[in-house]
């Protein structure tokens, strides 16, 4: 009778154990899948992984001869498209991009440094740029003379 008993018992645990490796081997696949889909679907960086380790800053910004000339320096892991400047003087704004919507623009190669030059009438107090990267602001600086 104890032959029978542990027979049963046998193939209680070969189906528990079968049943167990079904489960880890269907998560496998899953996992593996999610892993091809989701760069796809979502974003590579979140904002806030952004302004914690900013892809890009700018190092200076200042008037020049009807410009303001803003040095950009990116880092070395970050997959960037495109950078947006936006320029505010007490009395204007001036949006700017760099990158796939602009044609004549050229975004910054990973680890360069590059100057960009926007056009602005006239210098004046408390202006600044903030540098902003698919609408989220990673940085802002003021604007002084050269």
């Amino acid at each position: 009778m104890s032959k029978i008993k542990r027979k049963g018992f046998s193939n209680i645990l070969t189906s528990i154990v079968l049943v167990l490796l079904s489960i880890v081997a269907v998560s496998m696949v899953s996992l593996s899948i999610n892993k091809i889909i989701e760069p796809q679907f979502s974003p590579q960086f979140s904002c806030f992984d952004m302004q914690t380790f900013p892809p890009a800053e700018i190092t200076n910004t200042c008037f020049d001869s009807g410009n303001v000339e803003i040095t950009i320096k990116r880092d070395f892991n970050s997959n960037i498209t495109s950078l947006d400047f936006n320029i505010i003087t007490p009395t204007q704004n001036y949006f700017g991009q760099v990158g796939e919507e602009c044609d004549q623009c050229e975004i910054l190669e990973k680890g360069a440094v590059e100057t960009y030059y926007f056009p602005l009438e006239d210098f004046e107090e408390n202006s600044e740029v903030k540098l902003s990267i698919d609408n989220c602001l990673i940085d802002e600086k003021e604007i002084t003379r050269c």
